[in-house]
């Protein structure tokens, strides 16, 4: 209702055993999209932290909600700053690329919403005047969603009690725990963070920090600390990214003390443990190249993990992309596993492809084709056959958007064994007093009327997303909430005679929200008449007819084509002469544009 929405979900099984049920979540949540910010009282996740993994728990979550405003920008721009001696015109350029212009009056001036992408690059403003006088002023910059607007702030504040058993027991719960997370952008170029969070057993605390450089990266840090029965524990991690024309380049190292301990961490006592993780992406002329690796070494474990992989894409024009990995693994396990895929472009839906495998000195080889179920109604489907270490294999699936569910059908086939799965989901809604079934309703959604229509196509955002009933209804699941959704009607659908005064609408709906979208589709028919006057002589051209406001002018010989008739019509006629009124029944009929013969118009007597 509005801006706040309760939900329960649970699992009911029916098995050989017996009937079982198990409840999940329930909450209620109210979204306050001045703010930015969300309250939520019941089941709920925490946001976690600085060096701390989230929790599951029940009790009172509040906190900042960037996605309840679509626009608002959080990601930190450059701004640049000139000054123009006449009236000029700026050019600004965002990594050489042409990116807008505008027009600036005599003096200072800044430019402040610079379009930019992720990563390193350089803004150029080009100030040129009406002689041809050009100055150019630059700068560098860094952008990464890891750092926050100069006083953006975020934060998550939650209270409650720890979940334990989750999706086994329906409610279980554990010691009481506070938590709190606050992230500022300190400048454009910092951003900081600091969480804090204490339950019976455990308490911890946290900071952290992401600096931007330009012309290097983005580099930061984190630390914390925690206090349990195992005693004084901590964690470190430093982090380093780089994203470039060039390469882009990312890294982190963290280290963690045997005695560290999280809130609703279930594991014994281990050594302490260090992480290693490096990435490199590389384009290339003739495609990308990408090296990975991670390193995981735990003291007192003989399951430590170290691999290094290399992964390459390459484009073959209009039919497809070849696909290279190769993955070594050193250790305890040392296994080399390389992979061959061939993606191919079958039609504008539709895709195959063709997958050889090596590991462990095994062999796998696999081909699918495939066309996904579309946004709306349609059908989709996927073919599998592949020979591996256990024979030949095959597996189909078949799926099927509905006006009111989603279906699917699965098949696979092994070494003489068939395994078959049937699927069906759907939903049942009420939205202004009336009942109405549709597919899955995870997100917002519209119930979309054409009164009297059937068979219209309905595009949200311009993707097809159903045709209305008998009742002319169409329900438009999956909208974006608190964003713009455009929904319009296909007029080529609507009948010759119906006018419809709106065939778009653009709606911002509440989360998991339902909003009603009438349009009326009014029927105008037209219809062609005679008029004669007094003494049988036809109506003379250029005489006008008015109806509903209109004037229609008059053909020779008395014809008249009128637009906009009802069943019953009060006409009022005009002539160099003279002026008369007639009374225009139109019959029934599917005639869209219906000939009405001849009528006669007594003049009027003064």
């Amino acid at each position: 209702s509005g801006p706040a929405f309760a939900s329960s979900t649970g699992l009911v099984r029916w098995d050989r055993e017996g009937a079982r049920s198990v409840r999940l979540d329930t909450s209620w949540r109210r979204d306050d999209p001045d703010g930015m910010t969300s309250l939520r009282v019941g089941d709920s996740i925490s946001r976690g932290g600085a060096g701390t993994a989230p929790v599951r728990f029940g009790g009172v979550q509040y906190g900042r909600s960037f996605g309840l405003r679509p626009g608002f920008l959080t990601l930190p721009v450059p701004r640049m700053d000139g000054e123009a001696a006449v009236p000029s015109i700026v050019d600004l350029y965002v990594n050489g690329i042409l990116a807008g212009s505008r027009a600036v009056r005599p003096g200072p001036f800044r430019v402040d919403d610079v379009p930019v992408v992720s990563g390193d690059g350089t803004v150029s403003a080009i100030v040129r005047d009406a002689a041809g006088r050009e100055t150019v002023v630059s700068e560098n910059y860094y952008a990464s969603p890891a750092l926050l607007r100069q006083g953006i702030s975020d934060f998550s504040y939650e209270i409650g009690f720890l979940r334990r058993g989750y999706g086994v027991r329906s409610a279980s719960y554990g010691p009481a725990f506070a938590s709190a997370t606050h992230r500022r952008g300190l400048s454009d170029r910092l951003t900081i963070e600091g969480h804090a969070a204490a339950s019976r057993d455990v308490q911890q605390a946290g900071a952290a920090a992401d600096m931007a450089l330009p012309r290097i990266g983005l580099i930061g840090g984190t630390i914390a600390a925690s206090r349990s029965d195992r005693g004084v524990g901590s964690s470190a991690e430093i982090r380093f990214e780089h994203r470039g024309e060039a390469v882009s380049l990312t890294g982190s190292a963290a280290f963690t003390s045997a005695d560290f301990a999280q809130i609703g961490e279930a594991r014994e006592r281990r050594g302490a443990s260090t992480t290693v993780q490096m990435f490199a992406g590389i384009p290339l002329r003739f495609g990308s190249l990408g090296l990975a690796y991670f390193l995981r070494d735990e003291a007192g474990s003989a399951w430590d993990v170290e691999h290094l992989g290399v992964r390459g894409s390459f484009p073959l024009g209009r039919l497809g992309t070849l696909h290279l990995s190769g993955r070594q693994s050193f250790g305890q396990d040392r296994e080399l596993a390389i992979e061959a895929r061939l993606s191919l472009r079958l039609g504008r839906e539709t895709s195959a492809s063709a997958e050889l495998r090596r590991r462990d000195g095994l062999s796998e080889a696999f081909a699918l084709v495939q066309r996904p179920v579309p946004f709306g109604e349609g059908l989709g489907y996927r073919a599998q056959a592949g020979f591996g270490p256990n024979g030949p294999g095959f597996g189909a699936w078949l799926g099927f958007n509905g006006p009111a569910g989603e279906y699917g059908a699965e098949l696979a086939v092994r070494n003489g064994d068939v395994a078959g799965r049937v699927s069906a989901a759907g939903a049942i809604g009420l939205l202004d007093g009336e009942l109405f079934v549709s597919r899955p309703l995870h997100q917002s959604f519209a119930v979309v009327t054409v009164a009297g229509q059937e068979n219209v196509r309905v595009y949200a955002d311009n993707h097809l997303v159903g045709r209305t009933g008998r009742d002319g209804r169409a329900i438009v699941p999956r909208l974006r909430a608190y964003d713009r959704n455009v929904i319009r009607l296909e007029y080529a659908d609507l009948p010759l005679d119906a006018e419809v005064a709106q065939g778009a609408r653009g709606i911002r709906p509440y989360a998991r929200g339902g909003v009603s979208v009438r349009f009326s589709a009014r029927r105008r028919r037209g219809g062609m008449v005679r008029i004669e006057i007094e003494g049988g002589d036809a109506l003379p051209a250029g005489s006008t007819v008015r109806l509903g406001g209109r004037d229609f002018l008059v053909a020779h010989g008395g014809q008249v084509y009128l637009e906009g008739l009802e069943p019953a019509n009060q006409l009022e006629v005009r002539w160099p002469a003279g002026t008369c009124s007639l009374r225009l029944v139109v019959p029934d009929g599917a005639d869209p544009q219906p000939d009405l013969g001849t009528r006669r118009c007594t003049p009027r007597r003064d």
